[in-house]
């Protein structure tokens, strides 16, 4: 069964407040066991609700400082198990000191009112610029074990 437009909207919403919380806030039970995340010019996803939580929560917190993600607009595709989102981020690096800010269209698949799977299109170098080599290390020590994937 489609999810209102009303209901993804306050999902859509209620996944970027918390992304925007310094890490304070999880985001676990906004997706489905299963979910996967990827920004489409990398070859790696977060595969899980918990990866992807994980990233949102505690790694971005240490790549910037602060960090806000503000949706847009928000575009439920007809049928209500797809939405397109545009949203902006602003932030202050702490690799480089400098501010951070990018723009993002994402897109979402939902499954039982929680998002099953999303794709974010963004600018890649601005993004690696601003993260700085440490991304890696952070993610290792950070994320579990099996958390990225490589694509296919």
């Amino acid at each position: 069964m489609a999810d209102s437009v009303e209901t993804i909207e306050a999902l859509v919403k209620e996944l970027f407040r918390r992304h925007s919380s310094g890490g304070r806030e999880v985001s676990e039970d906004l997706f489905t066991e299963d979910a996967a995340y990827e920004g489409a010019f990398h070859n790696q996803y977060f595969d899980g609700a918990k990866a992807i939580s994980k990233m949102h929560c505690c790694v971005v917190p240490l790549l910037f400082n602060p960090f806000v993600v503000t949706p847009v607009a928000i575009y439920p595709v007809i049928g209500g198990n797809e939405v397109i989102v545009e949203c902006e981020s602003e932030g202050i690096s702490l690799h480089t000191g400098k501010r951070y800010s990018n723009k993002y269209a994402g897109f979402m698949r939902l499954r039982a009112g929680k998002i099953s799977w999303w794709r974010e299109y963004y600018d890649p170098q601005a993004f690696m610029e601003a993260i700085g080599p440490e991304i890696v290390e952070i993610m290792d020590r950070t994320l579990p074990p099996g958390a990225v994937k490589e694509k296919k």
